[in-house]
């Protein structure tokens, strides 16, 4: 994802994912949606958050809880790299997930959404108002710089 690898963005981003227990790939779902959705498409929401959280309890979280338990040094380093990569490949099959509700669901057309409303941001911050508005202006700042918000290139570890 360009976006994640915004100035910025990462650290924001694991911030929330370490304080508040945001799903980090919900957020930046989020914010796609909000680019491309039109307001009677909220359900969306609701789907692909049904279709990833068993998958994100069962898999992302115990691989990450495991990872942040190893030492960084020496063999237990070494596995704990690999351990990474598990957990990267976990948060890229939910990613996938989601992409896949979404085109399941929408008829994908260059910026028909109305980004300004930001309701899925909404739903992935919940309660959350200066840490949805912190991660607005920075969607904001990268949008006038890169308009394409999924890419094809690798997401950056999550912590």
């Amino acid at each position: 994802m360009s976006f994640y690898g915004h100035p910025k963005v990462e650290s924001l981003c694991l911030q929330l994912q370490d304080q508040h227990g945001t799903n980090v790939n919900l957020l930046l779902w989020a914010l796609w949606l909000d680019e491309i959705c039109q307001a009677s498409d909220i359900g969306i929401w609701a789907r692909g958050f049904a279709r990833i959280s068993p998958w994100h309890k069962m898999a992302v979280v115990p691989l990450r809880r495991v990872r942040r338990g190893l030492s960084k040094v020496g063999m237990i380093g070494r596995l704990r790299q690999r351990f990474l990569a598990w957990e990267l490949l976990a948060e890229k099959r939910e990613l996938t997930m989601l992409e896949q509700e979404a085109l399941r669901a929408l008829s994908i057309q260059s910026n028909t959404g109305d980004g300004a409303s930001h309701r899925f941001l909404a739903l992935a911050l919940k309660g959350l108002n200066d840490e949805q508005a912190r991660v607005r202006a920075l969607f904001e700042q990268w949008s006038t710089s890169d308009s394409q918000v999924f890419s094809t290139g690798e997401k950056k570890p999550l912590g």
